[in-house]
């Protein structure tokens, strides 16, 4: 059996992967400027978490739901949102300014799909 610190450490570290992913599909909703899109990427979101969580919690933990797997999941997002998500965020956004402001890609079938 694994010790209960590195399964908390492993569910922190989802917890951070998730917030990462959650931060990648805002990226890219930023091109995608759909109401279909948005509520499509709502349900993968939810299906995401659950999977992961299910799955790392029945391979570590043996499917045993205990508390410190929540608190470490939650810690790990928490811990993202507080670090990383501005900078990654503001990189994002300018990369997406940066994207938009070329002529070039304005002017291909892939960039008129991108850009609408």
């Amino acid at each position: 059996m694994i010790p209960e610190s590195i399964i908390f450490c492993c569910f922190v570290l989802l917890g951070a992967f998730y917030s990462y992913f959650l931060c990648l599909v805002k990226f890219v909703k930023m091109f995608l400027k759909n109401r279909i899109i948005n509520v499509l990427f709502q349900i993968i979101n939810v299906v995401v978490l659950f999977v992961l969580f299910y799955v790392l919690n029945l391979y570590l933990n043996m499917g045993q739901i205990r508390l410190y797997t929540y608190i470490g999941f939650l810690l790990g997002f928490g811990l993202y949102k507080i670090t990383f998500y501005k900078i990654l965020d503001n990189l994002h956004k300018l990369f997406y300014n940066k994207l938009t402001r070329l002529s070039g890609i304005k002017y291909t079938k892939l960039g008129t799909f991108i850009l609408k």
